[in-house]
């Protein structure tokens, strides 16, 4: 199991996305106004729809605001371990669209009257949750692409270094990325590898080689584990909150308990954050 972490900074609002994203909502908007009323500035009686512009623009200016909001706040939930939270996804573009229906509503009466016409509203309406939900996705899928692309590549520089094992006599010089997790057991430091041998080290305790190892590919799991994430399995939820996780390869597997009071810094740990 390949499992990648995704670099949330790139959803920073930075000021040229800011730039980019309101230039677009105002030619939108002024595009949308005159194909409604079928004329261009140079016709002889063309007046230029004052309020139709200002409608798309406040529209587009709030709910490409309140969509910003919404990714901040769910995009801790969005990904873990790589993988998308349709629950996440679902939620996210339920408040995204439970925004533009009370705007669209809203600016709607104020601008158009009412009653507002049954066929306006409910085209418009339904070509803005189009736009919205498109946008999102899209989002998504860029941010997924984008974040997986500069985190395997820092990675896979990471899992390239090797770390000095003491066994005794001798020492061996092993690649990170071989290790599948590590356990202290009757007060000796085993490493368990991907290929299933285990090595019994001289690590006096798991505090030292907690900091020898990257702490973006291993998760101190609790007093007994550190665990590698690649070789994380499976993640189910256990009682009073607590998680079970699955480590290993199919013969050589560990089910470690991690606390409640983990489980958060955890799944932090595996979404980047």
């Amino acid at each position: 199991m390949n499992n990648r972490i995704i670099d949330l900074s790139i959803f920073n609002y930075s000021l040229k996305t800011a730039v980019f994203r309101y230039g677009v909502i105002t030619a939108l908007a002024l595009a949308n106004a005159h194909i409604r009323i079928g004329m261009l500035p140079f016709n002889p009686d063309y007046s230029f729809p004052v309020r139709s512009v200002f409608f798309g623009l406040v529209f587009g200016l709030i709910v490409c605001t309140s969509s910003w909001i919404f990714s901040n706040y769910f995009k801790e939930r969005l990904f873990i371990n790589s993988v998308i939270d349709f629950r996440g996804v679902l939620g996210f573009l339920f408040y995204n669209s439970l925004v533009a229906i009370v705007v669209f509503t809203v600016l709607s009466i104020l601008i158009v009257g009412f009653p507002i016409p049954i066929s306006f509203y409910f085209l418009y309406l339904f070509i803005t949750l189009c736009v919205i939900i498109i946008e999102n996705l899209l989002f998504l899928v860029y941010g997924t692409l984008i974040s997986n692309a500069r985190l395997n590549e820092e990675i896979d520089k990471v899992e390239k270094k090797t770390i000095l094992v003491p066994t005794g006599s001798k020492s061996y010089q092993i690649e990170i990325k071989e290790i599948a997790f590590v356990e202290l057991k009757h007060g000796i430091v085993v490493f368990h590898l991907k290929n299933e041998k285990v090595i019994n080290t001289q690590f006096d305790t798991l505090e030292e080689l907690e900091r020898r190892l990257p702490n973006k590919l291993f998760y101190r799991a609790n007093r007994q584990y550190i665990i590698h994430r690649d070789s994380i399995r499976n993640i189910q939820k256990d009682f009073n909150r607590k998680l079970k996780v699955l480590v290993g390869s199919d013969s050589h597997d560990k089910e470690i308990i991690v606390s409640r009071y983990k489980s958060k810094e955890l799944k932090n740990w595996l979404s980047g954050i």
